[in-house]
């Protein structure tokens, strides 16, 4: 193989690896942005919500309430569990908070996930991950794990539904908060089906190797011609 042929191979190289890239990491961020909805909490709101997802996945859900200077807020409930959910497949909370339940509704699907106590704290917010609604008549207790097969799951290509408020505790009618949808694939947890793309978050590492890549076939390119 003669250098002219063995130019061309390293640029077609170099090529396949830049198209592997962009692909990868355009994936990635797709796949990696939690949409962030504003949402006010009274019954019969109802927000349109389009998504676009590479591969199937059921969708995960949390509110992010603000503090606003209190240092806490109980009606936002506390996860402080009774009971051992290992052997009985109830989560039971001492004070779950006041409840939220919301309806994910489109042509094919209609699923009501409710509120759990608070899971996460910030600096100026707490969240609250939601989960399946199973009728027990106890607020207090929530199956757990939840089943997979009755989430709301979203498929490849757009989709598109609607939010609903079906309740919302006496302590939070009309509060406006944030609903986060989260993605497929974060630095800690992911979906495993996008567990390929985990690796493109490495992808300003690529990006920069492959600029390295093209500085020096561009040198060696051009030392040929000056040689010739």
């Amino acid at each position: 193989m003669n250098n002219t042929d063995k130019d061309k191979n390293l640029w077609l190289v170099f090529c396949i690896l830049t198209i592997l890239v962009i692909i990868g990491t355009a994936a990635f961020l797709a796949s990696s942005k939690t949409t962030k909805l504003e949402l006010s909490l009274i019954e019969g709101e109802k927000i349109d919500v389009k998504l676009f997802r590479i591969l199937p996945h059921n969708i995960s859900l949390k509110f992010i309430f603000n503090i606003n200077g209190r240092d806490s807020r109980p009606e936002l409930g506390e996860y402080k569990t009774v009971g051992n959910w290992r052997e009985t497949g109830i989560l039971k909370f001492e004070n779950p908070g006041e409840p939220i339940k919301l309806l994910l509704s489109n042509t094919n699907q209609d699923v009501i996930y409710e509120t759990m106590p608070i899971s996460g704290t910030g600096a100026t917010t707490v969240s609250r991950n939601l989960i399946i609604y199973k009728e027990d008549n106890n607020p207090s207790k929530f199956s757990w794990p939840p089943s997979a097969d009755v989430q709301y799951s979203l498929d490849s290509g757009i989709n598109e539904f609607q939010i609903t408020v079906l309740e919302v505790g006496k302590q939070l009618v009309g509060e406006k908060v944030s609903l986060w949808i989260k993605p497929p694939l974060g630095f800690k947890s992911y979906v495993s089906s996008y567990s390929f793309l985990w690796y493109f978050f490495l992808w300003p590492l690529y990006t920069f190797i492959l600029l390295v890549l093209f500085i020096l076939l561009f040198i060696r390119k051009r030392r040929r011609r000056i040689a010739k």
